[in-house]
């Protein structure tokens, strides 16, 4: 198996360690929590990248100057740390913890019920003047669309495949220059 393709599972498998031990403390609840997790996983797609270039270009004929050859290895690592975490994320919200995403759309229609509406000043807006059920359903409408896990995994993918892709430059580019 290729370095970058093992440090990328590798990484895969320690966010999905963490999220389980996260669900099953029941410290997935917590807003900080789920914070903090999110910069681990970016951590660990620095890391699953940082390792599996370094480990790989190592065993390769790899010239100097070979920014192409970098990027590609980085790259790898990165996919394979998104797509089974993006798959490990709809698994997880859509069988393990099916209530969380639902917490999160009642929180949502709490907020918006507690909202007067009323008080809202709609002269300068683009949003049409509403009542106070419209409103809700609107808000309603709007956090069942975003609150799926499709939607969540598909989120995370793009994000991390963004993030990876700045990481991929960055390290191919030092990696290159015989910096790292």
């Amino acid at each position: 198996m290729k370095a970058s393709v093992k440090y990328g599972l590798l990484g895969a498998l320690a966010a999905f360690f963490i999220d389980i031990l996260l669900f099953v403390f029941g410290w997935n609840e917590i807003d900080r929590v789920v914070l903090y997790t999110v910069f681990f996983n970016i951590l660990l797609l620095l890391l699953a990248i940082f390792f599996g270039l370094r480990k790989e270009s190592a065993t390769v004929e790899n010239p100097p100057g070979s920014f192409g050859l970098n990027f590609r290895i980085g790259m790898q690592a990165n996919l394979v740390f998104t797509v089974s975490l993006a798959l490990f994320t709809l698994v997880y919200y859509k069988y393990v913890d099916s209530d969380y995403l639902q917490k999160k759309i009642d929180k949502r229609v709490e907020q918006a019920e507690a909202y007067d509406i009323s008080k809202h000043d709609f002269k300068d807006s683009a949003v049409e003047p509403m009542t106070q059920e419209e409103f809700v359903a609107n808000e309603k409408a709007f956090a069942e669309r975003i609150y799926t896990p499709f939607f969540h995994s598909t989120m995370k993918m793009v994000g991390l495949t963004v993030m990876g892709v700045v990481y991929c430059l960055f390290f191919a580019f030092l990696r290159s220059r015989n910096r790292i």
